[in-house]
C-alpha cells in the first residue's frame, strides 16, 4: 500500500505503507486534467520498505517542479511487476499545491482576492473567512457563492445544522428538503451529515424547475457519500424524475459492483457513466456533470474524471421529485452517510469540481475557490459567509464584491 501527499516545500512524496517491499516498480507523471505524459521511468534494485518515503520529483530528475499553488496539479502512478511480468498499477493519485495564506490581514481586509491579485479572468478566486467574527463556537463555515447578484448554486445544502425534520437549502431557490428517518450526525466530511439505513431513510425536495426540461439544461451534481455496503447493489444515492408528458426527465446517482454510477434520461435515450471502485466507510466526493448541448454525461471521483458505460437497463421511478437516498420505483435506499449536496445549472469545469474536492477535504472548509474557467470579463463575483456550530448558524457575512477585468499587460 502507498499513501502520497505534498510537503510543505510542494515536493510530492510517497510513503510505503503496508505490503511486501518493492524492488523493481515504474513511476509516472502526468500533468492534470490534461493527462499528457510528463515522465516515467522504471526503477530497478531498490529496497522500498514499509514505513520509508520515495521523492518522484528526485526520482525522475524534476527537481524544478513543484506544487505550491492549488493550480500547480499532477497524476502520479506506480506501477510493479507480477510472476509474468505484466504491469500492475498499484497506486493512483492526483496532488495539488495548497493556499498560500496571506501574510496578516490587508489594509481593507479584502477577504475575497484573486491569485494573483490582478483581478482577471485566469486567476483563480479565494474566499478567506479570517475576518468573520461570530460568538459560536464554530465549527463549519458555509460559502454562498453570489456571481451577479445569485446564488451560483441552485442547490446549496450542506447539512450542517442539525434537524430531523428539515433540510435547509442555501441558495437562491427555496429548495428546502423533508427528512424522513435520516438522522443527522456531527461526523461529515464537513461538520454534519446524514445517516442513512438502507430501509426507509430519505430526504424529499420537489422537482426544482431547472430540472424540468434536461433535453436543453446543463447541470452538475455534487455530493461526498460514506457507503456501509459497496457490495450491496443499485443503492440510490439520489434520484430526479419528472413525468412531463411526452418528455420524461430522469436522473439517477447509485451504487453498483462497488462503484458509482450516473445515469441520465433524455428523449428516451439511457446514458449511464461510472468510476472506479470504492470501499466501505471511506468517504467520497462524487461530481456528475450533463451537457445538453453535447449529450455528454460525466462522473468525477474525488476529482478524476471518468466516461466509461455504466449500467443503463434501470427501472425508472415514476414519481415527480428531486429523492435523496431513494428512488422512486423499487429501488434499494442508501445505506451510509451523504453530506455537502449542491445542484448547479451549468457543467463545472474539472478544475471547478477539483478544488470543490480539494477544499471540502483538507481546508477544515476555511477557504472557499472559484477556477478561473467559472470567471468571465465583467463578471461580479461574491460570497456570503455563514457560520455554524452543529446546533445553529450566524448571520451570513458579506465579503467584498470582486469585478473580473481584462488583463492589461505591460511594456
Amino acid at each position: 500500500k502507498i499513501e502520497g501527499y505534498v510537503d510543505a516545500n510542494g515536493n510530492l512524496v510517497l510513503e510505503h505503507t503496508g505490503g511486501v517491499s518493492l524492488e523493481n516498480y515504474r513511476i509516472c507523471l502526468y500533468n492534470y486534467p490534461e493527462r499528457t505524459s510528463i515522465k516515467s521511468e522504471m526503477i530497478r534494485g531498490d529496497n522500498w520498505e514499509i514505513g520509508s518515503c520515495r521523492y518522484p520529483f528526485d526520482l525522475l530528475d524534476l527537481e524544478d517542479i513543484k506544487l505550491l499553488i492549488p493550480t500547480d496539479i499532477i497524476d502520479c502512478q506506480v506501477y510493479t511487476f507480477d510472476k509474468n511480468n505484466n504491469e500492475e498499477r498499484v497506486f493512483n493519485g492526483v496532488f495539488s499545491g495548497k493556499p498560500i495564506p496571506l501574510p496578516g490581514l490587508p489594509v481593507y481586509k479584502m477577504m475575497l482576492i484573486t491569485s494573483l491579485r490582478g483581478d482577471t479572468v485566469d486567476e483563480d478566486i479565494i474566499c478567506f473567512t479570517y475576518d468573520v467574527n461570530s460568538s459560536l463556537n464554530v465549527t463549519s463555515y458555509i460559502f454562498k457563492w453570489m456571481l451577479n447578484g445569485q446564488s451560483l448554486a441552485q442547490i446549496l445544502m450542506p447539512f450542517d445544522v442539525q434537524n430531523a425534520t428539515d433540510a435547509k437549502d442555501y441558495s437562491d431557490y427555496d429548495n428546502h428538503g423533508d427528512v424522513s428517518g435520516a438522522v443527522w450526525n456531527d461526523s461529515g466530511i464537513i461538520g454534519g451529515c446524514y445517516d442513512f439505513d438502507g430501509a426507509g431513510d430519505s430526504i424529499e425536495i420537489d422537482l426544482p424547475t431547472m430540472f424540468q426540461d434536461i433535453s436543453r439544461g446543463d447541470f452538475t451534481i455534487s455530493i461526498w457519500i460514506k457507503s456501509n455496503d459497496v457490495l450491496d447493489d443499485s443503492n440510490v444515492i439520489l434520484e430526479v424524475c419528472d413525468n412531463y408528458p411526452g418528455n420524461k426527465n430522469y436522473i439517477r446517482l447509485f451504487q453498483f459492483g462497488t462503484e458509482i454510477h450516473m445515469a441520465v434520461l433524455d428523449s428516451n435515450i439511457m446514458r449511464c457513466v461510472r468510476t472506479n471502485e470504492i470501499i466501505n466507510n471511506e468517504w467520497y466526493h462524487i461530481a456528475g456533470t450533463w451537457d445538453a448541448s453535447t449529450k455528454e454525461v460525466a462522473i468525477f471521483l474525488n476529482g478524476v474524471k471518468y466516461t466509461q458505460d455504466g449500467k443503463r437497463d434501470l427501472s425508472l421511478g415514476s414519481q415527480d421529485g428531486l429523492s435523496i437516498g431513494h428512488g422512486s420505483a423499487s429501488t434499494p435506499f442508501w445505506d451510509g452517510q451523504l453530506d455537502e449536496f449542491q445542484v448547479f445549472d451549468r457543467v463545472l469545469s474539472d478544475e471547478q469540481i477539483y478544488y470543490l474536492y480539494l477544499t471540502q477535504k483538507y481546508s477544515q472548509c476555511n477557504i472557499s475557490l472559484i477556477a478561473a474557467q467559472e470567471t468571465s470579463l465583467g463578471d461580479l463575483w461574491q460570497c456570503c459567509i455563514i457560520p455554524t456550530d452543529g446546533t445553529q448558524e450566524d448571520e451570513a457575512y458579506e465579503t467584498n464584491i470582486l469585478q473580473i477585468i481584462g488583463y492589461e499587460g505591460g511594456e
